[in-house]
């Protein structure tokens, strides 16, 4: 599991996360929010797919909950036939400007896979961003 912290500049603006494939690649994946041990799946009516190079966009809970909660995203990717490489990335944002994530690279996924399909399983925290 990569593990990552994203750092949140203002309280009081929200954050989206921005799930954007790359090369041919198909897979799924869930979204999970974990706060005082309670678990929310988010947008359990929507549907999660990845279509090559096409961003979907998710309105994360305020600021106030993120900063008290893991976000986790369990994914299942694979190439698209005759491919061999997946890429994911995942991107939070507020007011339009991207949040710095402090592990570099952890919130995306880039390999080449033999296998029809694996399984990912990313895991980020938010903290306030001190100036």
């Amino acid at each position: 599991m990569k593990k990552s912290k994203v750092l949140i500049k203002e309280n009081d603006k929200p954050i989206q996360l921005e799930v954007q494939s790359g090369y041919s690649i198909l897979g799924g994946f869930s979204l999970t929010l974990y706060t005082d041990n309670e678990k929310s799946d988010l947008y359990p009516e929507r549907a999660k797919s990845l279509t090559d190079r096409i961003v979907d966009i998710f309105l994360l809970p305020p600021v106030d909950v993120l900063l008290e909660s893991k976000l986790y995203i369990y994914g299942v990717y694979g190439p698209a036939p005759t491919h061999s490489q997946i890429f994911i990335s995942y991107n939070f944002l507020q007011e339009d400007i991207e949040l710095k994530v402090l592990e570099k690279k952890s919130n995306q996924i880039e390999e080449s896979i033999s296998t029809a399909s694996k399984r990912y399983h990313n895991s980020f925290s938010f903290e306030k961003e001190t100036v």
